[in-house]
């Protein structure tokens, strides 16, 4: 029992007194920054709109989902759901 305390300590003490580092500090030029010209690269403004507007210009709605084409099938339908119920109230005030 007395080993295993004696080891504890020591290992509190070296760990302890001994600092850790998390990050390793960059060789070199202390107080210079560090610059990657890669990296820092801008793109020309003309490729940046001429990309933003290729983008604007796709379609981004599928063939089925479109937004002007859609209200118009819903109108298709509506006025096919009124037919059939207008047919319906017709057949049955002939059968009555």
């Amino acid at each position: 029992m007395g080993f295993l305390w004696t080891g504890t300590w020591i290992l509190v003490l070296v760990v302890h007194s001994s600092p850790v580092q998390a990050f390793p500090k960059p060789e070199g030029s202390q107080g210079k920054p560090v610059h990657n010209r890669e990296l820092s690269a801008e793109r020309p403004l003309n490729e940046q709109i001429a990309e933003a507007e290729a983008d604007k210009s796709k379609n981004i709605y599928s063939p089925e989902n479109k937004p002007g084409e859609s209200n118009y099938s819903f109108v298709d339908n509506l006025n096919l759901l009124k037919a059939i119920t207008e047919k319906e109230k017709i057949e049955k005030e002939s059968n009555l």
